[in-house]
């Protein structure tokens, strides 16, 4: 009977000592971007972690929060900006890394970007602005001047920081103040008389929605001045460039931020809010054609997408 117990006891401390800790893996769309996402943080984590993958939405958000609390996870990875937001109405000192989630301290999942000062930190889908002029000179390298609209008090911060680096790139950043809808054409016709030859946007959605883009575009086509877009979506539209943060590489920093807040057992609110390290550009054809542009072969064949 005592060699029985003895065994046994032997197995069951094998068996907790080898078990892996768990990580929740939480979305709420299923988006191939996510899903690329998605799938570089478990081939990062799976040999060290036990990953559950788990879907919420607002009907199931009670028995979702109430499964992990009850597993009591070392770290619960939200994907998207809704799946966060879902979780952080339940999970309040529960530890949330989030990631494939943009302006996270506009959507207040964060107080700031260095200070998360809540239970969630992660990863944006904010390309640094560093990172998008040293796109915009390798595409564009005989280009100088750029326009860009904005609205002062949400992001004159942005734009003095924006100014900046352009000239450290070589650019111009020619900037109009909009204050109103009503003003956006009176400040584009001013970036037309600056001969401006691309329009850059921000994340400025009472600017740049899609509402006001369709107008913004028409007046952009009659001068031949291209627009650069935030994401691969506004190709549709008739954006001439769009910048897109790499969803694998996204990923594997998720993956990496995630064990490293496990290991050295970081608190997210005051860990923070890390930024893309690699982009990708897309091009539409349409526009280069109608507008007569040219552009290298070397360049054409590293775009992530031709848009035809």
């Amino acid at each position: 009977m005592k060699k029985i117990f003895i065994i046994l006891f032997i197995c069951f401390i094998s068996f907790t000592s080898s078990a892996k800790p768990l990580i929740y893996l939480v979305k709420h769309q299923t988006l191939p971007a996510y899903e690329e996402a998605i799938e570089a943080i478990t081939e990062e984590l799976i040999s060290t972690y036990d990953i559950e993958e788990i879907f919420i939405d607002r009907n199931n958000i009670a028995s979702v929060t109430s499964i992990i609390k009850k597993a009591r996870p070392k770290l619960t990875i939200s994907v998207g900006t809704k799946a966060t937001k879902l979780l952080q109405t339940k999970l309040k000192r529960e530890p949330i890394l989030f990631t494939m989630v943009f302006r996270p301290h506009r959507t207040e999942i964060v107080k700031s970007l260095k200070f998360p000062g809540k239970n969630a930190t992660g990863v944006t889908l904010d390309i640094p602005l560093e990172l998008q002029f040293e796109t915009l000179r390798k595409v564009f390298p005989y280009w100088k001047r750029i326009g860009t609209l904005y609205t002062p008090y949400l992001d004159q911060d942005l734009i003095d920081e924006a100014t900046a680096i352009a000239e450290k790139y070589d650019f111009v950043l020619l900037s109009r103040e909009v204050y109103s809808k009503d003003q956006i054409q009176k400040q584009l016709e001013t970036l037309f008389r600056e001969q401006i030859q691309l329009l850059w946007s921000t994340a400025d959605q009472k600017i740049y929605s899609k509402k006001s883009l369709q107008y913004i575009l028409l007046s952009l086509n009659r001068f031949k001045v291209p627009y650069m877009g935030l994401s691969s979506s506004y190709l549709k539209l008739g954006a001439y460039i769009s910048m897109d943060p790499d969803p694998t590489a996204i990923g594997k920093k998720t993956a990496l931020m995630a064990h490293r807040m496990i290991s050295k057992r970081q608190m997210p609110m005051i860990t923070p809010v890390e930024f893309p390290d690699k982009v990708n550009y897309s091009i539409n054809e349409k526009v280069m054609t109608q507008f007569g542009f040219r552009m290298g072969k070397d360049i054409l064949d590293e775009a992530e997408t031709i848009y035809k």
